[in-house]
C-alpha cells in the first residue's frame, strides 16, 4: 500500500512539471496595461491574430538567421515568408531591436541585401521579420503589433 502510494505521488509530480514545462518554447503573457492588450504578446496570440485577419497561416519550422540572438520560427502568410522571433523576455527583444538600423539596411553594422522591402514589427518580446509588399500581411501586422519599426516611415508633409 505504502508503495503503491509513492509512486502515485511521483507520478503527480512528474506529469505536473511535464505540464508546467511543455510551453517554454513559446509562451503567452497577460497584457500589463490597457494599452497593451490591443497589440500582440507571443507567438501564439500572433497566429490567433492573423487567423482571425483571414491570413493563411502554415508553420514552417525553425531557422537560424545570422542578425539576431535566437532562432526564428518561419511562417507563410498567404504564401509569403515569415521570420518570428519569440524573446524569453523583452529585454533581449530590445537588444536585438537595437541592432536594426532605422532604414533597415544594416543590421549590426553588416550591409543586408534584401530580395524584396523588408519590415520589422516589434511587440513586447516578440519581432517579425517579413520581406515583401503584400498590403493584406503588412495590415494585419501593424493592426496586431503596431508600427514597424524598421524602416521607419517618413510622414509626407
Amino acid at each position: 500500500m505504502k508503495k503503491i502510494l509513492i509512486i502515485s505521488v511521483f507520478m503527480v509530480v512528474a506529469i505536473t512539471l511535464m505540464v508546467l514545462t511543455s510551453g517554454c518554447l513559446f509562451y503567452e503573457k497577460e497584457p500589463v496595461t490597457e494599452d497593451d492588450s490591443k497589440y500582440i504578446i507571443g507567438y501564439v496570440s500572433l497566429l490567433k491574430h492573423l487567423q482571425s485577419e483571414d491570413i493563411e497561416v502554415k508553420t514552417l519550422g525553425i531557422s537560424r538567421q545570422p542578425f539576431f540572438s535566437i532562432r526564428s520560427m518561419n511562417l507563410t502568410l498567404n504564401g509569403e515568408l515569415v521570420h518570428v522571433f519569440d524573446y524569453s523576455n523583452i529585454t533581449a527583444a530590445q537588444k536585438d531591436k537595437a541592432l536594426v538600423s532605422s532604414d533597415a539596411q544594416f543590421i549590426d553594422n553588416t550591409r543586408m541585401r534584401w530580395t524584396g522591402t523588408p519590415h520589422f514589427y516589434n511587440s513586447e518580446e516578440v519581432i517579425v521579420l517579413y520581406v515583401g509588399d503584400d498590403k493584406k500581411i503588412i495590415s494585419a501586422l501593424e493592426s496586431g503589433m503596431g508600427a514597424q519599426f524598421a524602416p521607419q516611415l517618413v510622414e509626407e508633409k
